[in-house]
């Protein structure tokens, strides 16, 4: 990537979307929470983030780089954030860091090199259901599959995703491909639809890998499973293994992300 630390500094910005009336993401019920603002969605921090490795690899970090994040604590609309990636290892990985102007740190992770391996996977695709099947603590196991609905993403769904994210990179604009917050997103909406879950998730880690870049007339959907349940301190999380693909073959990316989806009582 580069033979000395990169920086970037980026005002969060929080997008007008209907979707967060009600939810942590609306400033009068974080306020009511004890927040200080609305909260922004990690689908924004990463996509921030992403920018140092896009600058640094092009397209080529588009089509076949990879990255990881754990969320640390919350953004805030209007944090002014910092985000350092420190010189490339070994190994092609450049450890993150996103720092706000309290100096907290809110994400570590580690930016990764291009490499152009696909995997083999074995994908498996299973319609929404309508009224969504209640999903708790109890009932997530290991191999539980996730559903998905099989969709054309336009010129348009993608110029959305930009605006809504602030995404303004050249690389993006002139290649007229989605950008990873965008891709991020699409699996983990599929995710969520799946199940009536006990509460909104948060999603606090994911490490990324992209195959190709996606482009407006793409067919997408998503294959994905949990792969591991636990609980930690009374939280309750699943890890998803998420893959994106194109035209119901191809893959387009892969993300393995951790939620959050179950306080027990004695912890709220």
């Amino acid at each position: 990537m580069t033979t000395s630390p990169a920086t970037l500094e980026v005002v969060a910005r929080l997008d007008d979307n209907p979707r967060y009336r009600g939810s942590v993401h609306d400033d009068t019920v974080a306020q009511r929470m004890g927040y200080r603002a609305a909260l922004l969605p990690g689908a924004f921090v990463y996509t921030y983030a992403a920018r140092l490795a896009v600058s640094a690899w092009g397209m080529d970090w588009v089509e076949a780089g990879g990255m990881a994040a754990r969320f640390r604590r919350p953004v805030f609309d209007g944090d002014l954030l910092t985000i350092t990636a420190d010189a490339e290892d070994a190994s092609g990985r450049c450890p993150l860091s996103v720092t706000n102007q309290l100096g907290e740190q809110v994400m570590t992770g580690s930016l990764d090199a291009p490499l152009r391996e696909v995997p083999t996977v074995d994908l498996s695709f299973h319609p929404h259901q309508d009224p969504r099947e209640p999903m708790d603590a109890d009932r997530m196991q290991p191999g539980q599959r996730f559903n998905t609905t099989e969709r054309v993403l336009t010129a348009a769904d993608i110029a959305a995703s930009r605006t809504a994210m602030c995404e303004t990179h050249p690389v993006f604009l002139h290649n007229d491909v989605a950008h990873p917050g965008c891709l991020v997103r699409l699996t983990m909406d599929d995710v969520l639809r799946s199940f009536a879950l006990p509460m909104p998730p948060i999603f606090t880690e994911v490490e990324t890998r992209h195959f190709c870049a996606v482009r407006p007339g793409d067919s997408v959907s998503t294959s994905a499973m949990a792969t591991r349940v636990f609980e930690r301190g009374g939280k309750h999380y699943f890890i998803s293994e998420e893959y994106l693909v194109l035209d119901g073959s191809r893959i387009a990316a892969r993300h393995l992300r951790t939620n959050l989806f179950q306080i027990d009582q004695a912890q709220k």
